[in-house]
């Protein structure tokens, strides 16, 4: 599939990058011999690249809040008649916001591609320079199909050999996302080995030195790159890899938790290990920004709000119901994203994420023992939002009931943030939501739990297999 020429869009510049990306002007269309002709140019095919993950169907708008409001965390309420058959569990194959997800998807990957294929042959590029712009190339390869086996396919663990079918992973540049028209799905054991292979790959290649300063939390930094890997290892339950990989994020030093306030808004808190950057240039779009969907008028249009079950969930005193989560016209909003602009930072994982992996990684490991160091963990974070410690003999009495708590926790210390929907699925529980056509439970392995496979994809491609169900 590998081809001389490519469509290559790149995006205008933005405060997510170094001086290392910088002063890129913008270019559509242009061939391979042009885009990688020099050091200059080849930035901008990074730059490009990365603008794929701030799509709404990568990580910047649609893909977080529908792992959210088709859970018992949020509820869509909008007019957006697409999404409201993806809330409703109701998703006709011809559905244009999967469609589009899925060729936005394909298309970050594409542009990935592009450059793993081409910038190693740059005249007079740096070695060091090559490397880090390869590595942050198979991160960011590896995210965009991690998100698109998610959404798509069954999760990891649902056959025990992993066999059953996930997306197609694609390693080679075309001429776009319709370039894929021959390929069959790969298994979902195939395709998270080949994720963990990327994100290995990435490993090797970037430096420390992308972890400098905050002005790098965009990117595929060496802990951006082990913070995904632990959370590819937890969706793979494969707690060992979870504790390790996590524990190397936590000894760098560079993250801490912020105040509760202090984590959300336009800039990047010291909690933030790999977080999308927004301006007002270069949101997902008014209609798929955060804060457009989560926020009542003047400044957002207002259709996804907490749920009541959310709202009881959190303990008397907890300022991350107090202070993150307020009542305007009679309905329940979220606070975490609340900028007029529509620039609110991504945060795809934070420090907190991280803690709260280890402590569910090292409880998972310790069985029906309390291990302390997975206690003392989650109290940090209960701390932070301002209630008690959890105390052994008074609030659990075994290993289990304190992973219960852990997974409580999880729930609503990452409320609105894109997370809901995995953490059940990844441990084998049903979805629910309110507004779901049958006002029940998804059981978890349910078709509907899943987004089919795109109509136009079926139909130009013979080898790819719909989902049951569709």
């Amino acid at each position: 599939m590998k081809k001389k020429s490519l469509i290559v869009l790149l995006a205008l510049t933005f405060g997510l990058f170094s001086c290392d990306v910088l002063d890129v002007e913008p270019e559509q269309s242009i061939s391979s011999e042009v885009v990688f002709d020099s050091v200059e140019n080849a930035r901008g095919a990074v730059t490009g690249m990365y603008q794929s993950v701030r799509f709404s169907s990568g990580y910047g708008g649609f893909s977080m809040m529908a792992s959210e409001f088709v859970t018992d965390n949020t509820d869509f309420q909008g007019s957006f008649t697409t999404w409201q058959e993806v809330a409703q569990y109701a998703i006709p194959t011809n559905n244009g916001t999967i469609t589009g997800q899925w060729e936005d998807l394909y298309d970050g990957i594409n542009r990935a591609n592009n450059v793993l294929a081409n910038v190693a042959d740059v005249p007079d590029i740096p070695q060091e320079q090559a490397d880090q712009w390869m590595g942050e190339a198979y991160f960011v390869r590896a995210i965009l199909h991690f998100q698109l086996v998610r959404y798509f396919a069954q999760p990891y663990g649902f056959t025990e050999d992993n066999s059953h079918l996930g997306v197609p992973y694609l390693t080679e540049p075309g001429e776009g996302a319709g370039d894929q028209n021959l390929v069959s799905r790969n298994t979902v054991a195939e395709v998270y080995d080949n994720i963990l292979s990327d994100l290995q790959q990435a490993e090797a290649l970037v430096p420390e030195s992308l972890d400098s300063d905050e002005a790098t939390r965009g990117r595929g930094s060496l802990n951006a790159v082990r913070g995904f890997l632990s959370k590819v290892y937890l969706h793979m339950s494969d707690w060992e890899n979870v504790a390790s990989y996590t524990n190397q994020v936590i000894n760098s030093g560079n993250y801490s938790l912020s105040s509760v306030t202090g984590i959300f808004g336009t800039g990047n808190s010291s909690e933030d290990v790999y977080a999308v950057q927004m301006t007002s240039d270069t949101n997902p779009g008014v209609n798929a920004a955060m804060a457009a969907l989560h926020t009542p008028a003047p400044i957002g249009r207002g259709d996804i709000n907490p749920t009541e079950d959310l709202l009881n969930a959190f303990e008397d005193g907890d300022l991350r119901r107090d202070e993150l989560i307020y009542e305007d016209g009679g309905q329940l909003w979220t606070a975490k994203y609340s900028s007029s602009n529509n620039d609110d930072n991504v945060r795809v994982i934070r420090y907190a994420y991280i803690l709260l992996s280890r402590a569910e990684a090292l409880q998972e490991i310790a069985g029906a023992s309390v291990d302390g160091e997975a206690l003392n963990l989650v109290n940090q974070i209960r701390n932070r939002a301002g209630i008690a410690d959890l105390e052994e003999g008074t609030d659990f009495t075994n290993g289990e009931e304190l992973l219960e708590w852990i997974l409580h926790e999880r729930r609503l210390e990452f409320a609105f943030e894109g997370h809901r929907k995995w953490d059940l699925l990844r441990r084998g529980e049903d979805l629910v939501n309110l507004r779901s056509t049958s006002n029940v439970p998804v059981e978890y392995g349910s078709d509907n739990a899943i987004f089919p496979i795109p109509q136009r994809e079926i139909d130009v491609n013979d080898n790819l297999i719909q989902n049951h169900g569709y």
